[in-house]
């Protein structure tokens, strides 16, 4: 048994602070997503809390049903960082990144789910890095039903099936059509 889920990355936001809206880049790319690549009806549309996801929903005619801090909000994914002065020169320390578990949120969702989430939710399906993805972009995850844990699981009056993610499909990537203004 197979279920799919839709990954879709906010589109490119105008500056990085709190809540930000999407740019006139990130707009362009998103209109230019074919909008037949995403399920006619999909089973539900969860989204991180904040501007840049509704903004990226209105954009892509999809009806956000819940919202989950699991796909970002604006205070999760600012790059947080402290302030060094060393001999008259500023310099920058990040702090480590907290990355939700995304495998242990997928096994729950039904077939057809559509997330929009910021692209550092990736980081935590298999070795992702954040470097291997861009703001606009689509995936699509197989996840397979792993029959050997899910009997196992049934033997012990567990009904939930367990699984694996079989294939993670970039279906589509915007073109990073500059705007002209």
């Amino acid at each position: 048994m197979e279920k799919y889920i839709y990954i879709v990355i906010h589109g490119e936001v105008q500056a990085l602070k709190m809540n930000p809206i999407l740019s006139q880049n990130g707009i362009m790319n998103l209109e230019a997503m074919p909008k037949t690549l995403l399920p006619e009806i999909p089973s539900a549309v969860i989204a991180g809390v904040g501007t840049r996801y509704d903004e990226t929903a209105e954009l892509l005619d999809l009806n956000i049903t819940a919202n989950s801090i699991l796909c970002g909000s604006p205070a999760y994914y600012e790059k947080p960082f402290f302030v060094h002065l060393e001999n008259g020169r500023i310099s920058y320390e990040e702090k480590t990144m907290i990355i939700p578990d995304t495998y242990s949120f997928l096994q729950a969702l039904q077939s057809n789910t559509v997330l929009i989430v910021d692209k550092i939710f990736l980081l935590g399906i298999k070795e992702w890095k954040e470097s291997d993805s861009r703001d606009g972009e689509v995936y699509k995850i197989t996840l397979e039903a792993d029959q050997m844990l899910s009997s196992f699981f049934e033997a012990r009056n567990k009904t939930s099936l367990l699984y694996e993610i079989s294939d993670i499909d970039l279906i589509f990537s915007p073109k990073q059509i500059k705007s002209p203004w």
